[in-house]
């Protein structure tokens, strides 16, 4: 059946990340996870993101069909959450923007929220979740989101001196709008760590665009929902990465 109301769920590429070569966004880069196996990594790849990239370049979005909806669901989410802490307390930034020149590239981002006090400064990220990826207690923690807030609270830290006390993500149910947010104290030298392998992997994806060669592929749960992995399976490198983590053993139990 026609969906009446596509247009209203559709969002363009531009509008998330700005996918120009040399440009390079927060949330899509991440850090690498060496350390976690494939069963614990949820992202990002820079596999798929390079793809993301060329498509842009096309004019195709990374989103499709079956996952336009569960991004925009996911934006009204945060939109709300932010529209209610901003009511409870006047010293909240929303959607805070971050653009930083590292020598020959441009990093990019928005943090959800920055939250004033006079103790110094809290980062926020918001993350919808489902019962499947939402955390079962306070110490089951997910580290590729908690990796993504610290590289925003040290350029932060960096670009304009800023204390900041400590970083949170908070997650909001779509099942039953529940929150829950997780907290760690800043640790500025846990920031550099995460910011200097970020900042490697910006390079790395770049020179890859540039000479237009795949990057290595990043395997981990989310694998099988992702629309380029037909097309990681026939670039090949998926096999030998899966063995070596040795969560998963073969392609077809990824599939």
């Amino acid at each position: 059946m026609k969906n009446e109301y596509e247009e209203f769920w559709v969002e363009r590429p531009k509008e998330t990340h700005e996918y120009e070569i040399g440009t390079y966004h927060v949330s899509q880069i991440g850090n690498g996870h060496k350390d976690l196996r494939t069963n614990e990594h949820s992202g990002p790849c820079l596999r798929a993101g390079y793809w993301d990239y060329l498509n842009a370049q096309s004019g195709i979005s990374e989103q499709t069909i079956g996952t336009t909806g569960n991004f925009r669901i996911g934006n009204i989410l945060h939109e709300k959450i932010q529209e209610i802490m901003k009511i409870n307390n006047p010293a909240v930034i929303n959607e805070f923007p971050l653009r930083a020149w590292v020598w020959n590239i441009v990093v990019s981002g928005s943090i959800d929220t920055v939250v004033f006090t006079e103790e110094g400064v809290s980062i926020i990220d918001f993350k919808t979740a489902s019962a499947y990826t939402l955390p079962s207690g306070q110490w089951d923690k997910n580290p590729t989101h908690f990796t993504q807030v610290y590289i925003y609270a040290y350029l932060l830290s960096q670009m304009l001196k800023l204390d900041i006390i400590d970083v949170s993500v908070v997650y909001i149910s779509k099942h039953n709008l529940a929150i829950y947010k997780q907290t760690e104290k800043y640790d500025a030298d846990k920031a550099r760590l995460i910011y200097t392998d970020f900042i490697m992997r910006c390079f790395y994806l770049d020179r890859c665009l540039i000479k237009d060669i795949i990057p290595e592929p990043e395997c981990m749960k989310w694998c099988k929902y992702c629309s380029y992995m037909n097309q990681c399976v026939e670039t090949g490198g998926v096999e030998k990465i899966l063995n070596k983590n040795g969560s998963i053993k073969s392609i077809e139990v990824l599939v």
